[in-house]
């Protein structure tokens, strides 16, 4: 029998562990088949050592800085495409809930910073298309202190957390225009866990903040924070309407804005395009044709 094994992760058991784990019981039982491992991910942890087991490319290593602004280290996979460089990158490695103990989980000051130093070594390995796991974070700051690595305001305004939002000004988007640019003429895929907004019932600060150290008040206060922040970026930049419905096409209810406490929302506004993180490394895997 041919037995295709393509698990994602279990808990903390990150999808390649997982892979083998269940390739080893199986060849335990049933010797005589025949296995291929492919471990899986859907953005979260274990993204990026999931596409490595699958192509080739090579492992850069780099540094990050974790929730808190800790220094740790990180590696982008980058692989040779047809448009140039292609850099897979993971949120998780440098944002990721996993990185802070139980006590450390307050996702109203964790940031987001680190994730953006990583896209800055992406563009800096020379990268024509960088493509983003965002899964698994303990933020919840709309990616503002990802922006702010990029010369968005500072660390100062944008770094402090999610809570820290309500009292950014206009001015605080200095840059956003330049931020914009260094990604002009890169592909940016934002492949995400889900496909949640940033805002409302369905949003990130509703549905997520709990899971990941706040309290029910917290999470209303992140929910006004994050909504504030949106509010500045539409004053700042009218959103487009659509051509056929008229209506605004804001990035803050874009699928997928609200993974990762908002870093989607951020990498939407750099100009990324959204994946289900599933189809993505699927995709890259080739999974169609091992089924076949």
């Amino acid at each position: 029998m041919h037995v295709l094994i393509v698990p994602d992760s279990f808990d903390d058991l990150g999808s390649p562990r997982a892979a083998e784990a269940i390739a080893q019981g199986w060849r335990e039982t049933a010797p005589h088949d025949l296995l291929a491992v492919v471990p899986a991910s859907d953005g979260g942890v274990g993204f990026v050592a999931a596409v490595a087991r699958s192509v080739e490319g090579a492992l850069e290593a780099v540094v990050t800085t974790d929730p808190l602004g800790r220094d740790v280290p990180a590696t982008i996979l980058l692989v040779p495409g047809e448009i140039g460089p292609i850099a897979y990158v993971e949120a998780a490695e440098a944002a990721g809930l996993h990185l802070l103990d139980d006590t450390e989980r307050d996702p109203t000051r964790t940031t987001s910073a680190g994730v953006g130093r990583l896209l800055l070594a992406a563009l800096d390995l020379g990268a024509r298309r960088v493509v983003v796991g965002v899964g698994g974070l303990g933020t919840n700051d709309a990616g503002a202190a990802l922006l702010s690595t990029l010369g968005v305001g500072g660390p100062d305004r944008l770094g402090r957390g999610g809570a820290a939002l309500a009292d950014l000004t206009l001015d605080d988007l200095t840059g956003l225009d330049a931020a914009r640019e260094r990604f002009r003429d890169v592909d940016l895929v934002v492949a995400t866990d889900v496909a949640s907004p940033l805002l409302g019932l369905k949003g990130t600060s509703a549905v997520f903040a709990r899971r990941i150290g706040a309290s029910e008040e917290q999470a209303q206060r992140l929910e006004g924070a994050l909504g504030h922040f949106a509010s500045l970026v539409a004053r700042a930049y009218p959103p487009r309407r659509d051509l056929l419905s008229g209506e605004a096409i804001r990035p803050e209810r874009a699928p997928g804005a609200g993974a990762g406490g908002g870093v989607g929302y951020a990498l939407h506004l750099l100009g990324g395009r959204h994946v289900d993180g599933v189809d993505a490394l699927l995709d890259t895997v080739g999974f169609e044709a091992l089924a076949a």
